[in-house]
């Protein structure tokens, strides 16, 4: 079981303690959206000091271990083998319009394979966690990807941007989907997002703009639970785009997203 693990049991530790910084942080939040100068420095404070106490407990007890991080960049360890990659804010927009929809996110990659991942929502005290070879866990209990292998009724999620050099090829996509699922989110935490297919709430998850190594954590939980996740394209040696789904539904999925008409679009 996961819990037996020293890193999970450090690191897990580490989350919930800045979670319930985090948590008090996003009350304030809430509190500011009225005024004038909104939020967002608000939020990036808030974001650099939470990844700064997760680096400051990590390296207390793994000193030789390095660490990749979204705002505080990365530093080599004694160790070079081992590095923890953090991203103390999965979701920022939503946090800075006071969306209840954001998360934690903890990586420990070994000899550049991810062995350990860890998301935290901190506002629903739930602590997703994978270990290589030992599966995905929500506190505590095992959980799988969803078995689902009819499209019609998949429940899917995406991301878009008005600010992406590639919207036209989001929306086209999205209508293809939206066409062929059951229902389509739009959530605003890719990592939760990916959180929730490993456990089967959502049965899969696409994303034009992201790849597998952007978000390792999460894209760990997905696979230790049983599901697949990849590339939209691969050729010429590229990664780009991302499909994450069960093992059962991936297929005809991952079909519908690399029709010929997409993978001319990317």
């Amino acid at each position: 079981m996961i819990g037996n693990s020293p890193n999970f049991n450090l690191a897990a530790k580490a989350m919930r303690r800045v979670g319930r910084i985090l948590l008090r942080d996003f009350v304030e939040v809430r509190q500011l959206q009225t005024s004038v100068k909104g939020t967002r420095d608000f939020t990036e404070r808030a974001w650099q000091g939470a990844e700064s106490a997760l680096v400051e407990e990590l390296k207390e007890s793994r000193p030789y271990y390095g660490y990749r991080c979204q705002k505080l960049g990365s530093e080599p360890g004694a160790d070079p083998t081992r590095q923890w990659v953090i991203n103390a804010m999965e979701g920022e927009t939503n946090f800075s319009r006071g969306l209840p929809r954001w998360a934690l996110s903890v990586a420990l990659v070994h000899k550049n394979q991810t062995v350990l991942s860890l998301l935290y929502d901190a506002l629903e005290n739930e602590m997703f966690a994978a270990e290589k070879g030992v599966g995905s866990w929500l506190n505590g209990t095992r959980i799988r990807t969803s078995k689902k292998a009819r499209l019609s009724e998949f429940v899917a999620a995406t991301e878009l941007s008005g600010r992406s050099q590639e919207l036209e090829h989001q929306v086209s996509i999205f209508e293809r989907v939206v066409k062929s699922v059951g229902n389509v989110r739009l959530l605003g935490a890719d990592s939760l997002d990916l959180a929730s297919v490993s456990c089967g709430r959502l049965d899969a998850y696409w994303n034009t703009g992201l790849t597998p190594s952007d978000l390792p954590a999460a894209a760990h939980l997905v696979a230790e639970a049983g599901g697949l996740i990849e590339s939209i394209d691969n050729s010429a040696g590229r990664q780009r785009g991302l499909i994450a789904a069960g093992n059962i539904g991936f297929a005809p999925f991952a079909l519908l997203l690399r029709s010929n008409a997409a993978a001319s679009a990317l």
